[in-house]
């Protein structure tokens, strides 16, 4: 199936750590990883976020990810993880960057996004407002896998985690 369902934040958690550290060592690419729940502890991440906070990492790459392709051009990363961020980019944007994360990325991604109506604000300037609603069709379109967890926010339609065919089938 393309679509699996959990109502546990437990197996959430299990899933993506097993994710996270599925593949042989790599350096690990968390974009806009605020105060990186996930990859903290991770031996060799580069964390990257355009408004970093106090709590993340001291070594945040301040940048707007849009610009991966150029600040990494000549890099590759194992895992790339983006937490509650694709839906605060305009569609095109996030799907130029999912794309991108496609040659950059070895080993597979884990993104959390919300699914469903959520409201949108395409023209916004401030960077913390949603841009886009994501589908789990467009993401199978892209050959990547769809766990939706309907407890993890509270938007309709759930939190989708999404991991592409080469790093979900050693979970």
């Amino acid at each position: 199936p393309r679509t699996w369902r959990s109502g546990s934040m437990a197996e959430c958690h299990k899933i993506v750590d097993a994710l996270i550290n599925c593949s042989p060592p790599g350096t690990v690419l968390d974009l806009g990883c605020g105060e990186a729940h996930y990859t903290r502890y991770q031996p060799d991440c580069i964390w990257v976020d355009l408004l970093p906070t106090e709590n993340s990492p001291a070594s945040t790459v301040v940048e707007d990810i849009r610009n991966i392709p150029k600040i990494f051009r000549h890099r590759r990363f194992s895992i790339s993880v983006m937490m509650d961020v694709l839906e605060h980019l305009p569609k095109i944007d996030g799907v130029i960057l999912l794309k991108e994360l496609s040659i950059k990325v070895t080993d597979g991604d884990v993104i959390f996004c919300p699914t469903g109506p959520i409201s949108v604000e395409p023209e916004s300037t401030d960077p913390h407002a949603h841009k886009s609603a994501w589908h789990p069709e467009e993401f199978w379109q892209l050959d990547w896998q769809v766990w939706e967890w309907p407890t993890y926010h509270r938007f309709p339609g759930g939190q989708i985690q999404i991991g592409r065919a080469s790093c979900r089938e050693r979970v």
